[in-house]
């Protein structure tokens, strides 16, 4: 992460061809410091859904939802697992995320995480210790993104 006095910079060069084209670039940030100009004391944030479509000459800023994934869910490891195992996960944006885990019949019987998590590669020990065997579902919730794991504890 990042601290202090950090910067970021890219630079890159586009030829324009002779004839009409389309090209996309896509860009992880964009600065806001509400004032409408440029300075030292601009706020970045960073996301995934800020497209720079480029069209013979520069054109537009389009939010496009299906270019990048910026979350990502692994199985758990070991699965089937007694009592214990580990849930992972990827974001390349910081956001809320929740991380809980629902029996069979969608009862839930853990809350591994509800908190603001910044981009990164994350791990959870669950500890079903108290949990019988069976089958249960993790979920991971952050932003618009959702999604569902099946994981097997085995006595």
């Amino acid at each position: 992460m990042f601290s202090g006095n950090t910067e970021i910079s890219w630079e890159f060069t586009l030829q324009a061809r002779d004839s009409i084209y389309t090209d996309t670039l896509y860009s992880a940030s964009n600065s806001v410091n509400a004032d409408g100009s440029a300075s030292s004391d601009d706020k970045w944030n960073f996301g995934d859904k800020f497209v720079v479509h480029v069209i013979d000459q520069p054109s537009s800023v389009g939010d496009d939802l299906t270019t990048l994934n910026s979350f990502s869910l692994n199985q758990n490891y070991p699965n089937p697992f007694n009592p214990s195992t580990k849930i992972s996960w990827q974001s390349t944006v910081g956001s809320h995320q929740i991380l809980t885990v629902y029996d069979a019949i969608g009862t839930e019987v853990a809350t591994l995480l509800n908190e603001f998590k910044e981009a990164g590669k994350y791990e959870i020990d669950f500890n079903a210790s108290a949990l019988s065997s069976g089958v249960y579902y993790y979920k991971l919730q952050a932003g618009s993104f959702i999604e569902t794991k099946k994981m097997l504890l085995l006595r």
